[in-house]
């Protein structure tokens, strides 16, 4: 399994996400694209923690047979906003 690919293709792929929707979504379809991760088993809510009082970090764990994409996520509660703070494929 070439990792280094994924990553690249999902860090393209989320920068280039211009309405900055579904970050999850879209994680899921861009690593679904290769043969060698396997099926789709689900996403997991791993832990949330408070920055200050307007922002928190969401983290999940998107689940597939042979890896495991850890997303962090960042959502502003006053402007509704979210956005990718960090993945790492495992």
């Amino acid at each position: 399994m070439d990792l280094r690919k994924i990553k690249m293709d999902l860090t393209i792929a989320l920068m280039n996400n211009a309405d900055g929707f579904n970050h999850l979504g879209l994680a899921r379809e861009v690593v679904s694209g290769y043969e060698e991760v396997g099926q789709f088993n689900g996403v997991t809510f791993t832990g949330e923690s408070e920055l200050d009082h307007e922002h928190t970090q969401t983290n999940y764990a998107l689940e597939f047979d042979n890896c495991t994409v850890d997303v962090q996520m960042i959502a502003n509660r006053s402007s509704n906003t979210s956005f990718i703070n960090g993945f790492s494929v495992r």
